[in-house]
């Protein structure tokens, strides 16, 4: 009886002890989610798993704002297949501005037109990077430097935007050359100007100049609009409030660029 005990006493023991370690090694294979995916954490770079507690501890709302996706997160769908086509926003006649205050114009910009880029069937296939190349998703989400190309930004960091954008350009719905600009430039034949800015660890963000020399942009999911963080109207995107708090204070100025319509 005893040495029958004992047999109990030790298969206990080990059960328990087995049953220790699984846990343990469940533990250590801590799982994080994003928008519905699950990821490993020992997968993912700290740069990415910081980004990913801060993006998750936003609400819903802020969350639709944000452009910027880790390429450690993004879909598994080749980004070779991210296609794009052309903006189709009524090309009404706009006067040229008479605002001295506004930076030049050259009368190719896109119209500032909400209604067309905040109808149900667009909202949800441009973010400001589509916005301001004037093209929409051919499905639903936010499209990333790089992504047309198959060449995706690999940090948050200008350097890494602007390469990825400029290698896009061929892809672009008809087709963008992007080019390296400044603030008083005047856009050429078929030209408009852009700028980049970036909220560090967070976000980047695009503005587009309209023909009626105003800027405007899209930030993510949400509605095109033509105000600033303080609901000014934008006559410079370096000088206008660009600080939504929650991370998403886009202080880096990254500079301003051309694009053109290469097939116009």
């Amino acid at each position: 009886m005893k040495k029958f005990l004992s047999v109990i006493a030790t298969m206990l023991t080990l059960t328990l002890m087995m049953s220790t370690v699984a846990f343990a090694a469940n533990d250590t294979d801590d799982s994080v989610v994003y928008n519905g995916r699950s990821f490993k954490a020992t997968e993912l770079s700290q740069e990415t798993l910081d980004w990913l507690e801060w993006y998750n501890g936003l609400s819903d709302d802020l969350k639709e704002m944000v452009s910027h996706e880790p390429l450690e997160l993004a879909s598994p769908t080749p980004y070779t297949t991210t296609t794009t086509v052309d903006a189709t926003a009524l090309d009404i006649d706009i006067p040229m501005p008479l605002e001295t205050s506004l930076l030049p114009t050259s009368g190719y910009e896109p119209v500032y037109n909400p209604d067309y880029w905040n109808k149900d069937e667009n909202i949800r296939r441009a973010n400001c990077y589509a916005y301001a190349m004037d093209v929409l998703k051919t499905t639903e989400g936010k499209l990333q430097p790089g992504g047309p190309s198959g060449k995706r930004y690999t940090s948050l960091t200008k350097s890494a935007i602007e390469k990825a954008v400029k290698a896009d350009g061929p892809y672009l719905g008809s087709g963008r050359e992007i080019t390296n600009s400044s603030k008083n430039a005047t856009p050429g034949k078929n030209q408009y100007k852009v700028a980049l800015v970036i909220a560090p660890n967070s976000d980047y963000h695009w503005y587009v100049q309209n023909r009626d020399g105003y800027w405007s942009h899209k930030q993510g999911y949400l509605k095109v609009s033509n105000v600033d963080a303080s609901g000014k109207k934008i006559t410079d995107p370096q000088s206008c409030d660009r600080n939504y708090g929650s991370g998403l204070n886009y202080s880096t100025f990254c500079g301003y660029y051309l694009v053109k319509y290469t097939n116009r």
